[in-house]
């Protein structure tokens, strides 16, 4: 891993560009700002650069200064949490490709590192994990209470509040140095997990009334659509929270949370629980992710697209 070159890189320039994917999460959202953070403490001008909406359960990790304002040219750009290039959507194009410098950090095993410098550790929880190790041992800044927070954040994320088979002794040792800090823990799991319009209720009923079951109920597919959120009057981001909905249902292993963007525009996203590497499915589809978690984008209609995701799982069941 090129973890000391990224860090060279960084301390011998003086403007760095952070990029996060499409349909940020916590986990890149937190590990970003936290790095944001760590580089104005070295003096550094730093911004995070991203193509959609940042969701706003998500605001208190970020503030608006964080964000870029226009595309202006800088040193070196370090994707952080991108496992492939296309989920930068147009800062690809606008901010990495034109970077004299370009890094990723990530922790998904299907990113094949596609920077002049990675560091990718599969092994990690959270892209929060690396992002402390290399705020802390390689740029040498002091863990903050505000740096603290954005990780904790992160690895709550996307270890599913400690509770997904990602979750190693390591990531209870860093969550709790992080702790250490003195930061609002149970503020940041209520945000994250807990708190919820009623119209978020609403939605996630009707969306339990119209599960669907496949091999044998094995397979269980979560759908939603531009017309249920303008029954409640919510975007697509405030309804990411059921995506862990259909593998919570006892004997599903596969739990497939579809979201029909466009007549011809599907995202889903797929978490298993004990065996099957959805990962290797959502690389089959053009997608990619972690073996327990992994999303794919698919240019179909939804009974294609849901056809195409239950022939390739069940392929592998």
């Amino acid at each position: 891993m090129d973890m000391l070159k990224i860090a060279d890189a960084v301390k011998q320039n003086s403007s760095i560009a952070i990029i996060i994917h499409v349909n940020p999460d916590s986990d890149c959202l937190g590990s970003a700002s936290a790095l944001i953070t760590a580089l104005r403490c070295m003096g550094k001008k730093a911004h995070i650069f991203v193509d959609s909406p940042i969701p706003g359960r998500l605001s208190f990790l970020a503030d608006e200064d964080y964000f870029a304002s226009g595309a202006d040219d800088y040193d070196v750009c370090i994707a952080v949490d991108v496992a492939a290039e296309y989920m930068m959507g147009s800062m690809k194009e606008k901010v990495f490709d034109k970077s004299p410098v370009r890094c990723c950090i990530d922790h998904h095993g299907t990113n094949k590192g596609y920077a002049q410098y990675n560091c990718i550790d599969p092994s990690a929880a959270a892209a929060g994990e690396i992002m402390y190790v290399f705020i802390r041992d390689y740029l040498k800044v002091e863990i903050t209470a505000d740096i603290a927070l954005r990780l904790y954040a992160a690895i709550a994320s996307d270890t599913g509040s400690f509770q997904y088979s990602n979750t190693t002794a390591r990531t209870h040792i860093i969550a709790s140095e992080l702790m250490a800090k003195g930061i609002d823990a149970p503020f940041v799991m209520r945000t994250l997990f807990e708190r919820k319009r009623i119209e978020q209720l609403k939605l996630r009923a009707e969306v339990i009334e119209n599960l669907k079951f496949y091999n044998d109920g094995k397979i269980c597919v979560a759908v939603v659509d531009n017309d249920m959120l303008s029954r409640y009057k919510m975007a697509f981001e405030e309804a990411d929270d059921i995506a862990g909905l259909p593998r919570s249902i006892i004997g599903v292993e596969v739990g497939v949370y579809i979201k029909v963007k466009g007549p011809r525009e599907i995202k889903a996203s797929l978490r298993s629980n004990e065996y099957v590497d959805v990962s290797s499915v959502a690389a089959s589809l053009g997608g990619g992710g972690h073996i327990r978690a992994a999303g794919v984008t698919i240019n179909a209609s939804q009974d294609e697209a849901e056809k195409m995701i239950i022939d390739a799982l069940e392929k592998v069941m």
